[in-house]
């Protein structure tokens, strides 16, 4: 019975990994296609390098992202 529920246990936890590995997959493939079209586009290159100001918002957004995420993440 003991081996048992290590059995189902280890397969609930492959299954779990697998759902999380595959989610991580997809948002790092999402994160190069992003980058390839942001790179290849001439409008947000300048949007990014043209001005200071580019950069900064874009690290500050950044920055807002992480923390309002994170902040989510505690309420779980």
């Amino acid at each position: 019975m003991q081996n048992q529920r290590r059995e189902v246990a280890t397969e609930g936890m492959s299954r779990f990994f697998a759902t999380v590995y595959g989610y991580m997959t997809l948002g790092l493939a999402l994160s190069g296609v992003t980058a390839f079209y942001a790179s290849q586009s001439p409008i947000i290159m300048r949007f990014v390098y043209g001005s200071p100001f580019g950069l900064i918002a874009l690290v500050v957004l950044e920055l807002f992202l992480v923390f309002k995420l994170a902040s989510n993440g505690k309420k779980l």
